[in-house]
């Protein structure tokens, strides 16, 4: 018997950034607040032969396995100006999703750990 239940989040949040400004490279922190939808889905072999379709009925049966919760998230990182009007975002965010419901995930917690770059164009002045 092999089963696998998954629980894809799609996130957003929005919060503050404190960031140092007038260097070439400026170190910033910040932090937020936002909603976490959280989607079960289960599936899984008996002896070879894919139960998909039978796991699908005994999910509807057991009730949605998906829910909406609260998450929080910081961190920090610098913006590193490459010219007037390109610079270079690199950074860490720690995400926390409050998880009440035991049927999604077993855990009482669910967090995630992101390193991160992102190019910024300036238009403008």
């Amino acid at each position: 018997v092999n089963l696998e239940f998954t629980v894809p989040a799609f996130y957003g949040f929005g919060g503050i950034r404190w960031a140092q400004s007038g260097r070439r490279v400026n170190p910033f922190v910040e932090g937020g607040v936002g909603f976490a939808r959280l989607t079960g889905e289960v599936s899984g072999t008996i002896g070879g032969v894919n139960v998909d379709d039978f796991l699908e009925e005994f999910d509807s049966e057991l009730g949605d396995f998906s829910s909406n919760e609260v998450l929080i998230a910081f961190g920090g990182g610098a913006n590193i100006r490459l010219t007037p009007s390109v610079s270079l975002d690199a950074g860490y965010r720690f995400t926390h999703i409050f998880v009440n419901d035991p049927v999604a995930v077993d855990e009482p917690t669910v967090n995630t750990s992101m390193v991160y770059a992102a190019v910024k164009i300036h238009f403008g002045r």
